[in-house]
């Protein structure tokens, strides 16, 4: 069964970024934001939406483009390690207890920390 989740992020009434969950037959998380909204915002949200997601799956992919450096730090960065990597993209996984158990590093609970400055949520 196909499911969707898409959710704007939203900022000063403005739209900042979005993120979203595609599950076909591998479960996907994505996220974009305008390149000058806050790091500690992006990594906010993320922090949040990774939580939603693994209460969907057990196992979550991500799609990175090979050129897309920033992005794959990133997601290295919540925890996600390299599965695979062809000519154009880095293929990521990450399942629910590793997430969890990654959740309890040092930078993980600063991010939750400061994430509790920020009002998040799905709807």
């Amino acid at each position: 069964m196909l499911t969707k989740y898409y959710f704007a992020v939203i900022a000063d009434g403005k739209i900042v970024g979005g993120v979203h969950f595609i599950n076909d037959h591998e479960p996907k998380w994505g996220l974009f934001f305008k390149p000058k909204f806050s790091p500690f915002g992006i990594s906010a949200v993320a922090f949040y939406f990774l939580d939603f997601c693994f209460s969907l799956t057990d196992t979550l992919y991500a799609m990175v483009q090979n050129k897309n450096q920033n992005a794959l730090k990133f997601d290295l960065l919540f925890g996600f390690s390299v599965l695979k990597i062809d000519a154009k993209f880095h293929t990521l996984v990450q399942t629910k207890a590793e997430f969890n158990k990654h959740k309890q590093t040092a930078l993980m609970q600063k991010i939750a920390k400061t994430s509790e400055n920020f009002k998040i949520e799905f709807c």
